[in-house]
């Protein structure tokens, strides 16, 4: 059986991507906000995740200029595991790669 790493996920920005140049290539640093509701007995509540998300090269300059706060956001890719020591203390994060990434142009505000 061959592993699998694939993910679709939608969100609203949390603030502005970032964009950078490393060595040629564009990259765009972006967090969505994910909400999803859940039945409590005191009715329903919000949870929110905060996921983190890293575009590269055409798709990263693609998206200039239409990864604002508050944009709805739909991302498709694979996951990525960074691990380092920092300070004596191992650290790791996940994020995701984006492969696609769907953001309208007009933007739409709060949740």
């Amino acid at each position: 059986m061959t592993d699998i790493n694939s993910v679709v996920i939608a969100g609203r920005l949390v603030k502005n991507a970032e964009y950078r140049t490393v060595g040629q290539t564009t990259q765009a640093k972006f967090s969505l906000a994910v909400r999803k509701s859940h039945k409590t007995e005191n009715g329903w509540e919000d949870e929110v995740s905060y996921i983190d998300v890293q575009a590269w090269g055409r798709m990263a300059e693609n998206t200039e200029g239409r990864l604002t706060q508050g944009t709805k956001c739909t991302v498709k890719g694979t996951l990525k595991q960074e691990r380092w020591e920092q300070d004596g203390h191992r650290r790791e994060k996940v994020y995701i790669v984006a492969e696609l990434i769907d953001a309208p142009k007009e933007q739409a505000n709060g949740f």
